[in-house]
C-alpha cells in the first residue's frame, strides 16, 4: 500500500465539493493515474461521529 500527503495550496472549506478537491489535487492525480494505470477517482469525506465511519475507512483501505 502507498500512501501520500498532498499539501493544498489554497484552503479548502471542509464542505467543500468533490470537483473543488479534485481541481486542487489535479496534477497528483494524473501523476498517479499515469504511473499505475487509474481510470478513475473518488472523493470521500467523512466527519470524525460518521456512523459507518468505521466500515468506510475499511472499504477505502482494502
Amino acid at each position: 500500500m502507498q500512501f501520500e500527503r498532498w499539501p493544498t495550496t489554497d484552503e479548502l472549506a471542509s464542505d467543500a465539493a468533490p470537483e473543488t478537491i479534485l481541481a486542487q489535487y489535479d496534477a497528483e492525480i494524473k501523476r498517479l493515474s499515469a504511473d499505475y494505470g487509474f481510470e478513475s477517482v473518488d472523493v470521500i469525506s467523512l466527519t470524525p461521529n460518521h456512523p459507518d465511519k468505521a466500515a468506510l475507512r475499511q472499504k477505502v483501505f482494502s
